[in-house]
């Protein structure tokens, strides 16, 4: 058997094991869902047939993206309000020159003398080393 009919009859496999009542119960959530779905369609199509209509007689018909349209403005004023609460720079603020990009920090030592020193770690330090 194919994947996909594997797929069609694997429900019907579980409902051949149900009782009479389960049956019914089933075969009403199933017909409810369809009876839903042709209600929604005609609800659609009678509101495009009236705004049709509207149109032909030149009348003022309503947006059918208004909603979403409404939404998107919520959206872009929460976002535009948020933004304005977001952090604002005080001028007066001493550490302000610590934030941001910062120069890049350059050896003021020549390097004659930079090359001249000698590193020495703690643990080879001397009595000989004193005074260097």
């Amino acid at each position: 058997m194919e994947p996909k009919e594997e797929a069609k009859n694997k429900g019907k496999k579980v409902e051949e094991n149900l009782t009479e009542e389960e049956q019914k119960k089933v075969e009403e959530k199933k017909a409810k869902a369809i009876a839903k779905k042709e209600a929604k369609a005609a609800e659609k199509a009678k509101a495009k047939e009236e705004r049709k209509h509207k149109v032909e007689a030149g009348e003022q018909v309503d947006d059918p993206n208004a909603k979403r349209k409404e939404k998107e403005a919520e959206k872009a004023a929460k976002r535009a309000a948020r933004s304005a609460t977001d952090y604002v720079k005080d001028p007066n603020d001493p550490s302000a020159a610590l934030f941001g990009e910062m120069e890049l920090n350059r050896s003021q030592m020549p390097e004659s003398i930079r090359f001249e020193k000698k590193y020495t770690k703690i643990q080879d330090l001397k009595e000989e080393n004193v005074g260097q």
